[in-house]
């Protein structure tokens, strides 16, 4: 995805994990279309809107968190 990114920088890349979201959102992504979105659907926009802010990895975690429960 990380490649997607710098060698196509008009090309807009979702990652289709939570697990990569922060990650993904670091190296310039569009954000994520993902299942356990329609569960943790507050958390994840709180994410993807402060991705940059120091409470970035406690909400991945916390995204993470929900994701392994309904796994």
């Amino acid at each position: 995805m990380e490649g997607m990114i710098k060698n196509f920088p008009d090309f807009r890349v979702f990652s289709g994990s939570d697990d990569f979201l922060l990650d993904i959102l670091r190296a310039g992504s569009a954000g994520a279309i993902t299942a356990c979105n329609n569960i943790c659907a507050a958390i994840s926009a709180r994410l993807f809107n402060n991705w940059q802010n120091d409470e970035a990895d406690a909400l991945q975690q916390a995204v993470n968190d929900v994701r392994s429960v309904i796994q």
